[in-house]
């Protein structure tokens, strides 16, 4: 019988999470129940694609490792270990692009549920209770779990903690350390940046166990396994580890210990701002407090943890000291650094106060499990001062202009807090449990479901229609063209659903934002006039067809008609494809001037001159010819001039103001224009009245394709203002030369990588050097895992453009072979299986010591 009430209190600790959040989606408006998708923030810009492109991997096409599907080309094994190694993500496979979001909001349940339910497996490990339950689904529902469940590759580690800290207890009580070990060998490589702050907490969670007097071994026995379980899970986890670190270098995710600081993060009262239902809005996303809800029942529970005479003083000074830790950790600038790991979160703020949340809990359930044995009328004058206090607190909260909190708000968590810690004094006498067990539940689940609607209210959901559109014709053209080539080669759009675009229709392509991109990679884009705001780039309208050419950009999706170079091959939905007559293969013999030329011109069309001059030095004649003088026109704006660009600003706030360059075209070829500026001050542009959409924006500033034109054609760059004011550096209009384009192709067209065989981790192919060139140039970036083979035997690499891989080839006809190999993969693969090894002596000796 008891085995059956455990197995239904459990199913009740998975189950109530999810069908309050689904109540939490249909107040929300969320699929099945409304218009939009669960997709807001990153899950809609980032984390969806890294889900469609894991369905490829999951089906063999990709690798883990290396993908073409990020910007020229990229490892994959940091971005992999951050998003995409929970193994609940299978649940994704049965799931179209079209589709995704539906699998993720059923990941999203999945996860949530779980949360719920190892919390409580954790909570009933001596006797199990259907009190428990109320416990795990405040942990599973707590502020965090909703405002952050959008960022779903952390809740592994939030559902992993509760077992975390069960291991802890099992290795205080003198048992073996092997369910700390696996748990926190799975937190750390489902993800291994929470892994990391479920690190730190395991290390303070067990010092409060020690300090509160829950050892049954000798000190120096106990601290034995627990340290030694923790080396032993960092071992196992190292076959991912070490190749996470090197991965990780040249990002943005990068560690300093440079910016700790004890400066305060916020007003030392501010934090209690934070305990009431609903004090959450969109602002506390990108600079907010730390989301620490987890309950009025819980709160006013905890409070009672240090009041009540059952727990021991020792035990109250121990948990007191941890709340001061966890308080500080978020009130210190460099404290809460550690716990990001010396990386400042971009949005998202305090991304371990789960861990808050789970100790608040923990010290709640053991309030709860003492309350019987406590005198009744010094509890309720307990309970009275406490009521008093957290009047007192709403009152005060009331006028401090917080932005998530209404009166509204602090009435419904002063009534709640007032509700339950009456109902749980009732709880107290056996007659009145049953009642009030009922009442308490309600209670309990009304304010997490308030709690999240609050918080729900305040993100944009991406809507399902819309959703439907920007990827259902894509997708199909994409597939179109894959099924008709089954080449190595790139593709991309002239349109676009985000910077992520390659991986969520699966082609290899120039586009990527994640925290994982390599500086370098960016800069080269940025430097050739495609889109680089420092978080991420991408191709955008593309840049010029010159660069399309030099990066293998074979087929072109768009909605507009491209020009000379371009074949158009077929038309789907409204979607042309064109095909590419210049794109070069991935590999080809260049100039060896190409290891020497660097990418620092300002001017960039001047740079792309300079690239291609450095692969084929005898083509003579420039790529990019200047279009000549140009005028200027302006209506409704005054220009001064201003640290060396011009200042516009409007003459009358209230009427347009229009920026017109006016030129004369020298030919037919295809003209294209870049205008510094040193402030982003959006535009629209038109050229002869065609509108080419927003300019100066942080999605769109880039080299402009104008289009061709007849000789003699007068041509009209208008820019309208959409602030108040612009600022402009000298312009750049130049006209690709296609016949010096045609000499270029031919010159390198001898030395092509031909017979290409290409995977993600492996390229191989063939050339013949005539001895003209000695150095053939991979449009790929320069990484060192990257292993160059020229018939059979390894040779070194080079850089080119400070971008891309180049090796030495001699006269003659030779195979060539690149094979990628992330690095740190050997030392850490040696040292997980002696980690393993050692991990199976533990069994075997823990099994022949319970046999004896």
């Amino acid at each position: 019988m008891d085995k059956k009430k455990a197995v239904v209190i459990s199913l009740g600790a998975f189950c109530l999470p999810v069908v309050v959040m689904l109540g939490i989606y249909w107040a929300r408006g969320i699929y099945p129940f409304g218009p939009s998708y669960i997709l807001t923030i990153d899950m809609n810009n980032q984390y969806v694609t890294f889900f469609s492109y894991l369905r490829e991997i999951l089906k063999g096409e990709h690798s883990f490792f290396y993908t073409f599907s990020k910007t020229l080309g990229g490892d994959m094994t940091g971005l992999s270990a951050y998003y995409l190694l929970s193994p609940l993500n299978v649940v994704l496979c049965f799931f179209s692009t079209e589709m995704l979001p539906v699998g993720i909001e059923i990941l999203t349940l999945l996860k949530l549920g779980l949360c719920g339910l190892t919390m409580n497996l954790f909570l009933s490990r001596k006797k199990s209770s259907w009190m428990t339950v109320l416990f795990s689904v405040s942990y599973a529902l707590m502020s965090y779990g909703i405002v952050y469940q959008q960022n779903l590759m952390w809740l592994d580690g939030v559902l992993l903690l509760p077992l975390v800290l069960w291991g802890i207890h099992k290795i205080m009580e003198g048992k073996p350390f092997l369910l700390y070990v696996f748990a926190l060998t799975g937190s750390i490589l489902t993800n291994y940046y929470i892994g990391f702050m479920i690190c730190i907490f395991s290390a303070i969670y067990f010092c409060y166990l020690l300090l509160a007097g829950e050892r049954q071994e000798k000190v120096g026995k106990t601290l034995g396994k627990f340290a030694g379980g923790s080396v032993l899970a960092a071992g196992l986890s190292s076959f991912l580890l070490l190749p996470v670190f090197f991965s990780l270098q040249g990002g943005k995710a990068g560690f300093s210990l440079d910016v700790l600081s004890l400066q305060k993060s916020f007003h030392w009262s501010d934090f209690f701002l934070k305990l009431f239902i609903g004090s959450f809005d969109y602002r506390e996303i990108q600079t907010g407090l730390p989301n620490v809800f987890c309950g009025m029942g819980v709160l006013f529970l905890a409070c009672l943890f240090f009041l009540v005479k059952g727990i021991s003083l020792q035990k109250k000074l121990a948990a007191a000291l941890v709340m001061v830790v966890l308080y500080l950790s978020f009130y210190i600038d460099g404290f809460n650094l550690i716990w990001h790991g010396l990386n400042y979160p971009a949005w998202f703020p305090y991304r371990y106060s789960f861990v808050f949340c789970a100790f608040l809990i923990l010290l709640a359930r053991e309030a709860a499990g003492v309350l019987q044995k406590e005198h009744g009328k010094r509890l309720l004058l307990i309970t009275g001062v406490l009521l008093a206090l957290f009047s007192g607190l709403a009152y005060w909260a009331l006028h401090q202009n917080a932005t998530f909190l209404t009166k509204e708000k602090l009435l419904l968590s002063a009534g709640i807090f007032a509700g339950s810690g009456l109902l749980w004094l009732v709880y107290r006498e056996k007659k009145s449990q049953k009642a009030a067990g009922i009442l308490l539940a309600l209670l309990c689940l009304g304010e997490l479901f308030l709690n999240g609607r609050y918080c729900l209210e305040e993100f944009h959901y991406q809507g399902t229609e819309t959703y439907a559109q920007e990827v259902k014709d894509p997708q199909a053209a994409v597939d179109l063209v894959k099924e008709q080539d089954y080449g190595f080669y790139r593709m991309e759009k002239t349109f676009s659903r985000g910077q992520n675009d390659p991986m969520l229709f699966g082609y290899r392509g120039l586009s990527h934002y994640s925290s994982t991109e390599k500086d370098f990679v960016k800069y080269f884009m940025g430097q050739t006039g495609f889109r680089n705001n420092g978080n991420w780039s991408y191709y955008n309208r593309g840049s010029t067809y010159a660069m399309d050419a030099l990066l293998g950009v074979k087929y072109v999706l768009t909605r507009d008609t491209l020009g000379q170079g371009y074949e158009k091959m077929q038309e789907y939905q409204g979607i042309s494809v064109y095909e590419n007559q210049y794109a070069l293969p991935i590999g080809f013999l260049a100039d060896s001037g190409v290891t020497k030329t660097g990418i620092d011109e300002e001017k960039k069309l001047k740079l792309q001159n300079q690239i291609w001059k450095a692969l084929s030095p005898e083509t003579e004649e420039e790529l990019f010819e200047p279009e000549g003088a140009f005028g200027i026109k302006t209506v409704n704006v005054i220009p001064s001039e201003e640290n060396g660009e011009t200042h516009y600003r409007k003459t009358d706030p209230q009427k347009p103001g229009y920026i017109q360059y006016i030129f004369t075209a020298q030919n037919t070829d295809p003209v294209f224009a870049y205008i510094p500026c040193s402030q982003m001050k959006k535009v629209t542009a038109a050229v002869n009245g065609r509108y080419l959409g927003a300019y100066f924006d942080v999605y769109q500033y880039d080299i402009m394709r104008l289009g061709s034109f007849e000789k003699g054609e007068q041509v009209t760059l208008t820019f309208s203002l959409q602030e108040e004011e612009v600022f402009m550096g000298e312009p750049e209009f130049y006209s690709q030369n296609m016949d010096i384009m045609q000499q270029y192709y031919d010159s390198l067209k001898g030395g092509f990588l031909r017979d290409i065989q290409g995977e993600d981790t492996k390229i191989t192919g063939t050339v013949e050097n005539d001895g003209t060139r000695d150095t053939m140039l991979f449009t790929i970036p320069s990484d060192s895992s990257w292993h160059v083979c020229i018939d059979g035997e390894e040779t070194g690499t080079e850089t080119a453009f400070d971008t891309f891989l180049t090796v030495k080839v001699p006269k003659g006809t030779h195979k060539i072979e690149l094979r990628y190999q992330p690095a740190g993969w050997k030392g850490g693969i040696l040292t997980s299986a002696c980690s393993l090894g050692i991990l199976g002596f533990c069994l075997v000796h823990c099994h022949r010591k319970k046999r004896k």
